[in-house]
């Protein structure tokens, strides 16, 4: 069997909140992420005033690794044997993880560096990602090119 893990996600005040108090897999590894990545990822969460903190791409990419990394543990003794495991972006890390390529104490430590990186590539040069999806090529051809001449 093979999993697929998910790239940066939907995030909200309250995710896995559920999870949390009522299931002791998944508590222990948001508690064991957030001893690794030195982040109180329960407030991140839950706490409503840690919304723009957790928007933050250096703390919202370790968020995400964690809780993908902890619903897998959660489940996985319901799931057959894991073959491997495919992601996409962010959700590659997870993969490594889930596949046993690397230890989740890993993951975490290498997304925590990601995160940052990109936070400060950011900070230093404000830009924004999209997904362009069932877009005609010739809108986002001509995006492209507005985007090159103001970026000059």
């Amino acid at each position: 069997m093979v999993y697929f893990l998910a790239a940066k996600a939907h995030k909200k005040t309250g995710m896995g909140q559920t999870l949390y108090t009522q299931n002791s897999v998944y508590r222990s590894v948001i508690d064991q992420a957030s001893e690794t990545l030195e982040l109180d990822l329960p407030h991140l969460y839950f706490d409503a005033d840690a919304e723009s903190t957790l928007n933050e791409t250096q703390y919202t990419q370790p968020a995400i690794v964690a809780m993908s990394l902890a619903i897998f543990e959660t489940v996985k003794a319901q799931l057959p044997e894991i073959a491997g495991g495919i992601g996409l972006s962010l959700g590659e890390y997870s993969a490594l993880a889930a596949s046993g390529y690397l230890s989740v104490d890993e993951a975490l430590r290498l997304v925590k560096t990601r995160g940052a990186l990109m936070q400060r590539a950011s900070d230093l040069k404000p830009s924004k990602m999209v997904a362009v999806m069932n877009t005609p090529v010739s809108l986002i051809e001509e995006a492209c090119t507005a985007g090159s001449s103001e970026a000059r």
